[in-house]
């Protein structure tokens, strides 16, 4: 009826291919040689995790963090399976995350890790600064000075989400350079999006912008 098509690039093949394209960008950029820690926050279905401990190994590690016990579950699943599961079963560590607020790593020593993964598992937004910046602490804490955390999200809503992102992650204790990896230049700067539930959503399109991914370090 009334309401506006969505964005047609969401709809191309050009988009359903720019995950594995990400994918690849991400991996060439966060450098890994044997022997890092590594945490992968949200790790899901351990595409990212099961890449680091690869390129980690031998004497590093790989810490998996996910809310979803099915999640953890399916990456010990893929670990069995692959060619290489004596490698993965020795460097990879599945941990559960017990709420909202945790990290899944409260026990690590301070210190503990080269890097954190965060990829496509949390939009920080302004709803609740105190708690946003109580988590990010707690995973600050867990990194060695010159640590790093490489944050990835694909589409946000709010225009100024970088700006606010480094607030953030500055007020967390993140006081080293942020590096920027540009996302793939054609993905639009704006885009219009369906709400999932667009039959009953007071606005069933929003208006969505492209993401990041950032690099920040602990000074």
């Amino acid at each position: 009826g009334d309401v506006p098509a969505p964005d047609e690039y969401l709809y191309t093949d050009a988009a359903a291919g720019d995950g594995e394209q990400v994918n690849a960008l991400l991996a060439a950029t966060i450098d890994l040689t044997p022997g890092m820690v590594v945490a992968d926050i949200g790790a899901g279905h351990g595409f990212y995790a099961l890449q680091a401990a690869r390129r980690v190994h031998p004497g590093g590690r790989v810490y998996a963090t996910d809310i979803a016990p099915d999640a953890l579950e399916t990456i010990r699943v893929s670990i069995e399976a692959a060619p290489d599961r004596d490698t993965l079963a020795e460097t990879v560590a599945l941990r559960l995350v017990q709420g909202a607020g945790a990290t899944g790593l409260e026990d690590l020593p301070g210190g503990s890790l080269d890097l954190i993964t965060m990829f496509r598992v949390f939009t920080f937004g302004r709803e609740d600064l105190g708690a946003d910046v109580e988590f990010l602490r707690s995973l600050q804490r867990t990194l060695r000075p010159g640590g790093r955390l490489a944050y990835h999200i694909d589409v946000v809503q709010d225009p100024d989400y970088r700006e606010y992102l480094t607030i953030l992650m500055r007020l967390a204790g993140f006081t080293g350079a942020v590096t920027e990896i540009p996302m793939p230049a054609h993905i639009p700067a704006e885009l219009m999006h369906y709400q999932w539930d667009c039959v009953n959503a007071r606005e069933p399109m929003i208006q969505m912008y492209r993401g990041v991914i950032l690099i920040f370090r602990k000074g």
